[in-house]
């Protein structure tokens, strides 16, 4: 596998800081909450109405809402006739805890956000959202936070833009993107690797997988992540070619499981009568085996990005390490 073969994959990260303003408190997995918000105040700025149907709107081309949430693949340089729906290219990470924490006034929290490739082109109205997410009931308390920062950070270099900060009314402007190929060869192995541990730090569910805790295999760990990555170039990216990892999938295949270590589930909350429910999705820490050189950069992009269903509110979070 060449790098070149990503150089249309356009990646942005970024931190949001959230000052709190009167207590509050966040389930362990605090996704879903942000979700149901954050769409409907995505939905409002971007416009008046709450019922038309995106498809048919002349202006969808251009709006963020419906690059963001609504795409249904019509743009796609490559068409995939098994994804109904492209992945949305976005990936929201809000703390995680192992049981419900609580914020006092004044405490600072820190959302992760990753953008891909059309979704780099909406970055003051990203700031926007999070802005008018002040003024809406947040898991049952009245405006419990405002944006303190909005900061990109390009991944290879390690430069910085401060996009939004408390103390300026002015939005800056600027590029913290990197390509997913300068990605790969930032990170590629100064000396051959053949044992990683992989952590699945939230819930992660993939298809084909089996049952849900069951360990997974590196084949299917690298399928997902490089089906994620293509169905994302093609709808966001402008990868006009197609992208065959069938080479590199059979060398997935070769690398064994030599250790496995389940974690306890996390619990959340549900909004009926305080019930507890446990989220479905393997969590623990997987020690795999092989030639794992090549892989190893894909795998810390992975962290970025998130693997299986429901990732773009905080499931499907992994850490590497040799």
């Amino acid at each position: 596998m060449t790098a070149s073969v990503f150089s249309n994959v356009m990646l942005g990260c970024f931190d949001i800081t959230l000052q709190v303003s009167q207590p509050f408190s966040l389930p362990p997995m605090p996704g879903p909450v942000f979700r149901s918000i954050f769409n409907k105040t995505m939905r409002q700025a971007a416009c008046g109405s709450q019922t038309a149907e995106c498809s048919l709107c002349p202006d969808r081309e251009t709006c963020h809402f419906f690059w963001l949430y609504q795409n249904s693949g019509e743009f796609a340089q490559i068409k995939l006739e098994r994804f109904r729906t492209p992945p949305k290219p976005f990936v929201i990470e809000p703390p995680i805890h192992i049981k419900p924490h609580y914020y006092q006034a004044g405490d600072l929290f820190i959302i992760k956000l990753a953008l891909i490739g059309k979704a780099l082109d909406f970055i003051p109205q990203w700031i926007a959202v999070f802005q008018k997410m002040e003024k809406h009931k947040f898991n049952g308390i009245n405006t419990p936070f405002f944006l303190k920062t909005f900061v990109g950070k390009n991944r290879v270099t390690g430069d910085g833009i401060t996009f939004f900060s408390m103390e300026s009314a002015d939005i800056m402007t600027g590029n913290p993107a990197f390509s997913l190929s300068d990605f790969i060869q930032h990170h590629s192995p100064a000396a051959p690797i053949s044992r990683v541990t992989v952590t699945f730090k939230t819930p992660i569910r993939i298809k084909g997988a089996g049952s849900l805790s069951k360990a997974i295999s590196f084949k299917v760990l690298i399928q997902t992540l490089l089906t994620r990555i293509t169905t994302l170039a093609y709808n966001y990216c402008q990868q006009s070619h197609h992208l065959n990892f069938r080479e590199l999938v059979n060398l997935a295949a070769e690398i064994q499981i030599v250790d496995e270590q389940e974690n306890l589930k996390f619990h959340s909350t549900t909004t009926e009568k305080n019930k507890h429910s446990y989220l479905g999705g393997y969590i623990g820490q997987i020690t795999y085996q092989g030639d794992l050189t090549p892989f190893w950069p894909l795998l810390k992009f992975a962290e970025i990005i998130h693997l299986g269903k429901n990732c773009t509110f905080g499931l499907g979070k992994i850490h590497a390490t040799l």
